[in-house]
Parts: structure tokens; sequence; C-alpha cells
């Protein structure tokens, strides 16, 4: 009876499979990703916050793997990349895309909390903006605040200073243009290296000093080149995510939901992350004998307020199509 059973059962899935009955495994789906930092960048843990949580979540439906970073594809080429569908996916600043992307330091500016930023529409706006460059803006790389500590910049220098007012004249060196507005309203003079070349610049006296993300001064030795240290924070974090929006629109909608989700879950808990990362790196300078300059209170308003009024005014008059439609979600 047994056997009996046993053909008729073997009988039946033949003519199942026969007629493709039977449903194939679901397709893996893949997004290749380049970041703009290598693997050991402190900023890179917000994105291994993002790729961890969704390939765990997703059960192997959607896998996010890196493919490179600016070694396999240039800073400043990156977003083109993933435009064209090159790579799916990018992880960097937005600043390397300006000229692709209008408006986007934007991101800069913003004093609202994250998840206030979606309630008033102002990442819709991100994401009108992106999508006229085939481009999908899933979120922010969040690891600095606008309106809080921890602020994304900071500044370093090899003269030492009183106050703000002594930054005039001054070369201060970047590794993005991110800050050039903010300098120019200082009075100083905005020199835009790469890592290696402002590491080089700084040692021999080329640039007077250089404003740089913490993770990315600490990641170019930059302890070795700098002596004081200007304790005070500005600007909104401008790390991102983004995806090829063609690849985007064919996600399904269960797997889109879950990078939305996933990506503000990184917004919510990745700043605190930074926060610890900060105040352990400053002590760090200050076990290296890096001297701290502290502004007066009123010095350090005007310092901080600066950057964000010589960014709107930029704005205004580079961008009248959307700056204005920001500034009235963000600032009244």
């Amino acid at each position: 009876m047994k056997k009996i059973f046993w053909t008729f059962a073997a009988t039946v899935l033949s003519a199942f499979l026969a007629v493709g009955y039977v449903a194939a495994a679901p397709e893996v789906i893949e997004l290749r990703v380049v970041t703009i930092y290598p693997v050991t960048h402190q900023s890179m843990n917000a994105f291994y916050m993002l790729r961890d949580r969704v390939n765990e979540r997703a059960k192997g439906e959607l896998v996010i793997k890196r493919i490179g970073g600016p070694e396999t594809i240039g800073m400043f080429d990156q977003a083109k990349a993933v435009s064209a569908g090159v790579a799916d996916m990018a992880f960097l600043f937005s600043a390397a895309y300006a000229g692709l992307v209008p408006g986007e330091n934007l991101l800069s500016v913003s004093r609202l909390p994250y998840g206030k930023e979606r309630e008033v529409g102002f990442h819709d706006l991100m994401n009108e903006i992106h999508n006229k460059a085939g481009l999908y803006f899933l979120g922010r790389g969040a690891t600095g605040y606008g309106h809080k500590e921890p602020r994304k910049w900071h500044l370093w220098v090899n003269k030492k200073i009183e106050g703000p007012n002594d930054l005039a004249g001054m070369k201060i060196g970047a590794i993005s243009p991110a800050m050039n507005n903010f300098l120019k309203a200082l009075k100083a003079s905005p020199v835009v290296l790469t890592p290696t070349d402002l590491y080089a610049a700084l040692e021999r006296g080329v640039v007077d000093g250089q404003v740089n993300p913490m993770g990315s001064f600490l990641s170019m030795s930059g302890m070795e080149v700098c002596k004081y240290y200007v304790d005070v924070r500005y600007a909104t974090d401008n790390n991102v995510f983004i995806v090829n929006l063609k690849t985007w629109n064919q996600l399904p909608e269960q797997m889109r939901k879950l990078l939305t989700d996933i990506s503000i879950e990184v917004e919510r808990d990745y700043p605190p992350i930074q926060s610890a990362f900060i105040e352990q790196s400053l002590q760090k300078m200050k076990d290296a004998g890096i001297e701290f300059i502290k502004f007066s209170p009123d010095e350090r308003e005007h310092f901080v307020n600066l950057f964000y009024e010589a960014e709107w005014e930029a704005m205004l008059n580079k961008y009248p199509e959307v700056a204005p439609r920001a500034r009235k979600m963000l600032l009244e």
C-alpha cells in the first residue's frame, strides 16, 4: 500500500512540475552600494546600521551589498554612477553631487529634528529635486543635528585665535565645498583638497587650518598636523542615502516600506552613537596636547548663526525656485 501511495505522489509531483505549478524560490534582490567613505571611517557605522537591519529583516529577499568606496568610484562621481545605474545606491555627503542636484545643500541648513523634516514636507522636497537627476532620496546618514548637539562640522587651526574675527585672511582647507560660503562670511579663504592633499597642505603650512567632520579629521590623522581646536560645533549633517530612481520604483512595495522604515530608524538611532564618538574624540585630542580655543557665549552664537545665515543667503540667490519653499518649511 505504501509503495502505491509513493508512486502516486511522485506521479502527481511530476505532473505539477511539468505544467509549472511548483513555485520557484523568490529571486533575491541585491542593491549594489558605493560609499564615499572607506570601511573604517566612523560615519560608515550609519551605513552598517542600515545595511544590517535591512539584510536581517528582509530575510534574504533583499540584500544590501557594498561594492566599493572612493577607490572604486571617485567621491564626486558616485552620485552620477547611481543615476546612471552603474550602482544601485550610495552613502555619501550631498555636497559631492552639488552639480547634479541643484539645492542639495539645503540639507545643511535645516535646524529641525529629522522626524519633523518629514512632517513638514522637507523630505518630499528633497526627493523632488533628486528625482530630476534620476535619484531617490531615501534619507539622512544622520551623524549630526542642526538644532542640537552633535552638530556635524568642526574647525581646527594652526594659528592661535581669540575669536571668530581672527579667522579673517586665513586659508582654511576642506575636503568638501559645503563650507565655502561660511568661510567666506568669516572672511577666510576656503581651499578644497583631497584628504591626502589636505594633510600635506597642513603639514607644510600651505593652509592655516581645516574644517571637517570629526570622523574625517581623525581618519586623515589630523591630530598630527593641527595645534588648536575651536570648541564650537556647527551645521547640520549632509550624509545621505540615495537610490537609483528606476531601481527604487521597481522594488516591491513591501521592500520600499522596509527601506523607508529603517532609514527613519537610522535618523533616530545613530546620532547618540555619534555623540559618544565625539566626546571620546575630544578627550583624545586633549590627551594628544591639542589646545582648545573657547569663544565667549556671544561669539559662539554669532559663529553658529553665521553659518546658517551665509548658507541661506547663498541658497536663496542660487536656487530661487526651491530655496524659498524650503525656507518656508524649515523656518516659518
